[in-house]
């Protein structure tokens, strides 16, 4: 079996830094992910894994070769911030066989440049908080907010009332 991670990453000025680890490239979802551009494997922090929503935080790493590398350039001029990070994790098995996984997804909110031997190496950290950054300032998820989009649609007025207990398997 192969284990290939994928990491894509946006930024505010429109461009995506779209990076693997498996020494090849991979083409996935409309992406064509770039062998070893930026990305160290060991940089690249553990995803913890639970039953219930969490809003834990993920790290990766990059290696940037100087100071005139427009990623460098594009933590610098702030175009990270709450901007998308995908964590996907590809298998391929003894019978050629691919699966892909999403393993994190979340928002960049924060990094730190630090010089190495070989240039520099940005430390991410994004978060999987669940925020709606999209989301129209005054628009609420309630009964009339809904019917302001969907007249007809009735089913928020029966969201805060319970009518029994529900016994989920049965």
């Amino acid at each position: 079996m192969i284990i290939r991670n994928l990491i894509k990453m946006s930024f505010r000025n429109g461009g995506d830094l779209i990076m693997t680890d498996g020494g090849i490239p991979v083409s996935f979802m409309g992406d064509l992910y770039e062998p070893d551009l930026y990305l160290d494997k060991d940089g690249i922090g553990e995803v913890s894994e639970s039953l219930e929503i969490t809003t834990s935080d993920w790290n990766v790493s990059l290696n940037i070769s100087d100071e005139s590398d427009p990623v460098l350039q594009a933590f610098y001029a702030d175009q990270y911030l709450n901007q998308t990070v995908t964590y996907y994790r590809q298998y391929i098995w003894d019978d050629g066989s691919e699966q892909f996984e999403k393993l994190f997804e979340g928002r960049m909110i924060e990094y730190e440049a630090n010089d190495s031997e070989d240039g520099y190496t940005i430390d991410v950290t994004a978060s999987a908080n669940i925020i709606n950054w999209q989301q129209k300032r005054g628009r609420s998820t309630n009964s009339n907010s809904q019917n302001l989009l969907y007249p007809s649609d009735r089913g928020l007025d029966f969201a805060g009332t319970e009518i029994s207990d529900i016994k989920w398997g049965k």
